[in-house]
């Protein structure tokens, strides 16, 4: 089972580095407060800096070069028109957090995972990196 996952897994990250479809989403419909999401599982990591994530992306990135060659060298592959529009959003001193669905969530095809703009303990903005 955790070989299949794992699959799945690279299949999503796979979908997510070469896709045009992902981009930055207000969070507009129903409010999502870290409160919230810690209370219904969600994992949220420390604040981020935008820097520490686009080394991260680039790293990944320059993996999955070696398998996609003309995948452009940049942090998030295809997706670098919307994370620089999802940058743009950040106001002066803001951090971004790292958010990732329950395990239920994911053990039932409906995980996401991806970066947060969070002002006044709200999620305003999400950039999904990967889902299943």
């Amino acid at each position: 089972m955790k070989c299949f996952k794992s699959k799945i897994v690279l299949v999503v990250v796979s979908f997510i580095l070469f896709s045009a479809g992902v981009s930055a989403e207000a969070i507009e419909e129903e409010v999502y407060t870290l409160q919230k999401l810690k209370s219904e599982g969600w994992s949220i990591s420390k604040p981020i800096t935008v820097d520490k994530v686009e080394q991260d992306s680039f790293l990944e990135i320059q993996k999955a070069k070696k398998q996609v060659h003309e995948l452009p060298l940049v942090p998030f592959g295809y997706q670098q028109e919307r994370w620089e529009g999802f940058k743009a959003l950040l106001k002066e001193n803001e951090k971004i957090y790292l958010i990732s669905a329950p395990d239920r969530d994911w053990e039932n095809i409906r995980g996401t995972k991806g970066y947060a703009i969070i002002r006044n303990e709200k999620v305003v903005y999400y950039f999904r990196t990967m889902v299943n």
